[in-house]
């Protein structure tokens, strides 16, 4: 999908806000399972007041706010890093976590009232709103944290009525219209990585195509031990340059010599195996430095003649 096919989506729902309805979800969260419980909503204030800030905020983050505004959509699984204002794409089976809530939220069998008798605000592990109508949805999720529940406690809290300051005995939640991801059929729209990727385990979703990647590299004979990268792939940052790693990455044509001479050149080095057959990795840097062969960051500047580790590249079609 590209950007524009995404904003015309969006348009077909921001654009007729009278013809939407909201409802409101909380997610209970425990382990790998979620409950979702749907509080009743005040028709006459809150819900029509919570519905026009959530359809504004889709519109501040999913359109250039004027023209210095640079606003891409990028592929989530990409490890190229962006000064630009970015959105994340993927496909919720990729990640199985969202793809349970998402199937919970689209199912509504299962999704019960919620009762502030079983459960707490400080329970609630996060928050989704679902607006639309005829079938058509959008999903807004957002993680709920402790500081956003008001408890009394060493702070009172007070509000004005009747000519006086009152103490509200009872617990209080604050939403804003902030939003980490929201959901269009199967595909998921990320405005916090780092939220998202936290919170629905990303590095356990992409172990398979990891694993598959480390394997290519062996099968190439390029190192004889895999265990450094397979160390290096429970971390988030490096486990997307692994899964770009594909068959036709032409390091994987390259005689183990070859990249070791390269990396040389550019001040990342690597070392021959004692029989000079292969790589060994001795720690996670060595692991590192082969990922940035793998991942093309060592650049040469025709203009300047300057050797670059480029951790951001946009490729030009040119």
């Amino acid at each position: 999908m590209t950007l524009p096919q995404l904003q015309k989506t969006i348009h077909s729902f921001i654009d007729h806000p009278d013809q939407l309805g909201l409802q409101l979800f909380f997610v209970i969260k425990s382990g790998q399972d979620f409950e979702l419980l749907e509080p009743a909503l005040d028709s006459k204030e809150l819900e029509p007041a919570l519905k026009k800030d959530f359809l504004e905020e889709i519109g501040q983050q999913f359109f250039a706010q004027g023209e210095n505004d640079d606003l891409e959509l990028q592929d989530l699984n990409t490890a190229e890093a962006t000064d630009r204002r970015t959105i994340y794409h993927i496909v919720a089976g990729e990640i199985p976590m969202a793809a349970s809530l998402l199937k919970g939220m689209q199912d509504e069998t299962h999704i019960k009232k919620y009762d502030p008798k079983n459960h707490d605000f400080t329970s609630i592990w996060g928050i989704v709103a679902k607006i639309g109508h005829d079938g058509h949805h959008l999903y807004l999720f957002k993680r709920n944290y402790p500081v956003n529940v008001v408890k009394k406690g060493i702070a009172y809290p007070l509000f004005f009525a009747q000519g006086a300051l009152q103490l509200e005995k009872k617990e209080l939640l604050k939403i804003s219209s902030k939003f980490e991801w929201l959901s269009h059929k199967k595909d998921l729209f990320i405005l916090n990585k780092n939220e998202f990727e936290s919170s629905f385990e990303y590095v356990y979703a992409v172990e398979t195509k990891a694993n598959a990647a480390i394997d290519l590299i062996l099968d190439a004979k390029i190192i004889s031990d895999g265990t450094k990268l397979y160390d290096l792939s429970k971390q988030r940052n490096a486990v997307k340059k692994i899964i770009s790693i594909s068959g036709s990455n032409p390091v994987l044509k390259k005689s183990p010599r070859q990249i070791v001479t390269f990396a040389k050149k550019y001040g990342f080095p690597l070392q021959l195996s004692e029989d000079k057959k292969t790589i060994e990795l001795h720690n996670q840097k060595e692991a590192r430095n082969l990922l940035k062969l793998f991942n093309d960051d060592l650049l040469l500047s025709e203009l300047s003649d300057t050797k670059y580790d480029s951790r951001g590249k946009q490729k030009l079609n040119l």
